[in-house]
């Protein structure tokens, strides 16, 4: 049988492990040798089957996809995060260990803002990245302290090995990696042919947004006249001028965003305003951003 690798053609993502430390920092005759290589093996296996569990809930929406990437990083900053705090044996590794997180939460920033420089919701995307890093450090801090010697998490240790333990600083992190791929992987077959494509892009949705809008607010103050763009984007497609002297029933739906419609929501009824507004200005910043003839001016 040939190489399955070959087969699948698995993304090169799924082929790195992310460790933000290079290798085992510690000497084979340091305790904390093998208990970092165990803890290494452990975390390995943690990310895995976190890849498994993120493969399967990829947002279809693309306004879900941000959570999607922060759940990510936060998920794998707790792997890693949890295999250096088992070697945290006393007070000074407590404050080496606050260091690593500051650095290695900071890397991840790094990544994100250069990564996905081109989103639209950049701001919004490092600002909920930053908050949900800031909550998981504080977290570990309070583990490498409260757990330092229990046996729960660093197992038994000798009162001289934790005296005697050399003192060494653990690496600082290297870039962090995104090991699950941030779009949908496509698995192709030795053939090169792919999956049957999905669902065209959200383009034709958005472009139909962007006509409602123009008609309802030539002078583009829309969200000043928010319900009455609602009222038309619930009409549907249609040339009226004013969706109510419109007698017609049978329009085709401009389609509200998928997480809405999984709560029963739509564009007469939105999850509040401030959402809504969020929702038709990713939808024009989309046909803005298009490059064709068809664009809106």
């Amino acid at each position: 049988m040939g190489d399955s690798g070959d087969l699948l053609n698995l993304p090169p993502d799924l082929q790195s492990d992310g460790d933000p430390v290079e290798g085992n920092p510690f000497r084979k005759e340091d305790p904390r040798h093998e208990v970092w290589k165990e803890a290494t093996r452990v975390a390995a296996g943690k990310l895995h089957l976190l890849h498994s569990s993120l493969l399967k809930s990829f947002p279809k929406a693309p306004e879900d996809a941000n959570s999607w990437r922060v759940n990510l990083a936060a998920a794998k900053f707790d792997i890693w995060a949890e295999r250096n705090v088992r070697v945290v044996w006393s007070d000074d590794a407590v404050l080496e260990y606050d260091q690593w997180l500051a650095s290695y939460a900071n890397a991840w920033m790094k990544l994100f803002k250069e990564r996905f420089s081109a989103l639209i919701d950049l701001d919004s995307l490092l600002h909920e990245l930053r908050v949900r890093l800031v909550e998981r450090i504080e977290f570990w801090r309070g583990i490498a302290r409260t757990e330092m010697r229990s046996a729960s998490l660093l197992g038994p240790r000798s009162a001289s090995e934790v005296r005697d333990a050399p003192k060494t600083e653990v690496a600082s992190p290297r870039q962090p990696k995104v090991t699950a791929p941030v779009q949908p992987p496509t698995l192709s077959t030795s053939m090169g042919q792919g999956r049957k494509p999905g669902p065209k892009t959200d383009y034709e949705n958005a472009k139909r947004v962007a006509e409602v809008v123009a008609r309802v607010a030539p002078d583009g103050d829309w969200r000043s006249k928010l319900d009455e763009v609602g009222e038309a984007l619930y009409h549907g497609v249609c040339n009226a001028s004013d969706p109510k002297i419109c007698d017609a029933s049978d329009h085709e739906k401009i389609q509200p965003p998928l997480r809405w419609r999984k709560k029963h929501n739509h564009w007469l009824n939105p999850p509040d305003r401030a959402t809504m507004v969020k929702a038709i200005e990713y939808r024009l910043e989309i046909v803005r951003k298009k490059p064709t003839s068809e664009t809106l001016s």
